[in-house]
């Protein structure tokens, strides 16, 4: 027992230790205690840096001249600093802003745009999603940056996996929107997304006749900060503009002054509207979004450019690339016929049920052109052309398509003229592992000689 006390003991010195071990912990606690300090004082940084922001909903534009920078801008759109605490916006006010661009190139169908003062080519990630564009132009007079950010415009993976259905060619040039182009004059449509505020009065002049009176595009949309919403904002000076680059700040009243003055001058028509609304904040009712836009939409349907020397590149390109498509190799006669075809499969299968035997099964033409994938297509003359093509029988009085209700039972008869443009018939190793395949042509168009089968399944024989 005296052994176990003098271990007990031992154990005893050891618990000292510990305690003193305790002891030095709680000194390192004390030091980090200087840490959390420390710490504080990061955060009293932190939140000078805030208020540094100050205005915020401006963005982190660093241009000089007529273009500016796109990027950096999320950040403080999304934390901005207001007099009755902190103003959000969700989705962050530049994505509402790219959000409201690419709304407009969808509803007008652009197949071309020019984003002036594209800056860090953020706007790229979300072009690809408008279906008809089939070029961009990125615009910016920033040549460095642009070499730095020229990796945005390559594809993706999603890319290759998810194709687009169009073309999409996509052009990073170093130039000013004061300067025209000879490359860029037939292109559809221009964004200006928070770029005129950046520019001098005799500057913000010229790139307006250069995009309205050169360029000419059918459509050009415009933002800029309203600086009535800057009431908003903690500023000591309620005249202080968002960003230290602003030339000016316009109030809607001014905005849509200058944007009557373009269309008066340039024969253009505008619709305003804007981004970035408070709607928890009832008091900000009156004052407008943080950001107004207009619509330019051109009245005249065609327009003449103006004439420039065949070198007048000004611009200099930075980089290109393409997009992966699907390629259609189908003719629009053939996409036509197979739609066609299949629809009138289909009601034939539906509704052969509901006849006598015997009797034939008339399916109303009209009926056909009807159906949403016909229409997208044709009208209901391309459709009576297609069943010509496809030798299909129609009713005396020509309204209807009329078919035997014996001829699907046998999927060997080589009569119907159903057509079978293409068939790509995919089988896998483990869900056949006999490597049956059939395939059947029912088309009287396509003979043998024409029709080509490629297997890749070396368990398939020929036989």
């Amino acid at each position: 027992d005296t052994d176990t006390q003098g271990d007990n003991g031992g154990d005893s010195r050891r618990d000292t230790d510990t305690q003193g071990e305790s002891q030095r912990d709680t000194d390192t606690q004390g030091d980090n205690g200087g840490d959390s300090r420390g710490d504080t004082d990061t955060q009293g940084e932190s939140q000078r840096d805030t208020d540094a922001q100050g205005d915020n909903g401006g963005e982190s534009r660093r241009d000089t001249d007529t273009q500016v920078d796109n990027g950096g801008d999320s950040r403080r759109d999304t934390h901005t600093r207001g007099d009755a605490g902190e103003v959000h916006f969700f989705p962050p006010l530049y994505i509402q802003r790219y959000t409201f661009a690419l709304t407009c190139l969808t509803q007008h169908s652009v197949k071309s745009v020019v984003d002036f003062g594209c800056s860090e080519c953020g706007l790229m990630k979300l072009l690809p999603t408008v279906p008809s564009l089939e070029e961009v132009a990125l615009v910016d007079i920033d040549k460095q940056l642009l070499q730095s950010k020229k990796h945005i415009i390559e594809p993706e993976l999603r890319h290759y996996i998810y194709r687009r259905q169009r073309p999409l060619h996509v052009k990073l040039m170093a130039g000013s929107a004061e300067l025209t182009d000879a490359r860029l004059l037939h292109y559809d449509a221009v964004l200006l997304i928070e770029v005129i505020e950046h520019l001098e009065a005799g500057v913000l002049e010229r790139v307006t006749d250069n995009v309205f009176g050169n360029m000419r595009p059918r459509l050009c949309v415009v933002t800029t900060p309203n600086s009535e919403f800057n009431v908003l904002f903690n500023n000591d000076d309620p005249k202080k503009f968002r960003h230290w680059d602003h030339k000016f700040e316009w109030s809607r009243q001014q905005f849509q002054q200058w944007c009557q003055q373009v269309c008066h001058k340039y024969c253009y028509l505008v619709e305003y509207s804007g981004v970035g609304s408070l709607p928890s904040r009832p008091h900000s009712d009156g004052l407008g979004p943080c950001s107004q836009a207009a619509i330019f939409t051109r009245q005249q349907q065609t327009v003449s450019h103006k004439s420039l020397p065949q070198n007048a590149l000004c611009y200099e390109l930075i980089a290109e690339s393409d997009f992966p498509f699907e390629k259609d190799i189908l003719s629009l006669e053939e996409k036509i016929d197979f739609e066609v075809s299949y629809c009138l499969r289909q009601m034939f299968v539906s509704c052969r049920d509901s006849v006598s035997i015997g009797q034939p099964v008339e399916i109303r033409i009209a009926d056909l052109a009807k159906l949403y994938t016909v229409r997208n297509l044709c009208d209901e003359a391309g459709v009576r052309e297609s069943l010509h093509r496809c030798h299909q029988q129609l009713s005396l009085d020509g309204l209807c398509v009329v078919l035997d209700a014996d001829d699907s039972d046998n999927e060997d008869d080589d009569s119907g003229g159903w057509l079978l443009s293409e068939c790509h018939v995919h089988v896998g190793h483990r869900e056949s592992p006999g490597g049956h395949l059939s395939v059947t042509c029912r088309s009287q168009q396509v003979t043998w000689g024409q029709l080509s089968v490629t297997c890749r399944l070396p368990q398939v024989t020929w036989g």
